[in-house]
């Protein structure tokens, strides 16, 4: 017997309608599982109980009511908020962020004002000193020195890639 069977018949005995032949059927399966047999019972027992009880008009608000009744035992009590308290929440917990925030952005901003300035005096001591060399050329005309000639290309010496050219250096060798 299946379980759509089984439901079937037990519907049945619930309700009362079962004839000979089905209720031998359920006594047949509850004697293949015994296990079964005193849960089904119950379940057919209180079914009929009931079944036989009388039938109580029920409010149409019902369920508003029943709904109410446990909205307010689920309620969380609010405690009342005095202005001291929030006075103090703010004391202890916003201002202490704020004065730590105010303080981290002052010292970034000192820390930009230190590297600038540094940055600007390096700059005027690096004026100076190109000053002071370029005058140092022929004292009787004041021609600067001619170092300055191919400065161009003497500062970007670093930035070019360096390569070993190969047959260039395999050429000198031969040579010497």
């Amino acid at each position: 017997m299946n379980n759509r069977e089984l439901e079937k018949l037990i519907e049945l005995a619930l309700k009362g309608g079962l004839d000979e032949r089905k209720e031998a059927r359920l006594l047949q399966y509850f004697e293949n599982n015994p296990a079964e047999q005193s849960r089904i019972e119950e379940d057919i027992i209180l079914g009929r109980l009931l079944k036989n009880l009388p039938s109580i008009p029920v409010s149409s608000n019902f369920t508003a009511r029943v709904m109410e009744a446990i909205g307010k035992e689920e309620a969380v009590e609010e405690i009342p908020v005095s202005p001291q308290s929030i006075f103090s929440y703010i004391l202890h917990n916003i201002v202490p962020k704020f004065v730590s925030i105010c303080l981290m952005l002052a010292l970034i901003g000192l820390g930009y004002f230190s590297y600038s300035e540094s940055k600007r005096v390096k700059l005027a001591g690096s004026i100076a000193e190109l000053e002071r060399v370029a005058m140092l050329g022929d004292k009787e005309s004041g021609l600067p020195v001619e170092i300055f000639k191919d400065f161009d290309v003497i500062q970007n010496i670093n930035t070019y890639n360096s390569f070993v050219d190969v047959e260039l250096l395999a050429a000198l060798k031969n040579n010497n």
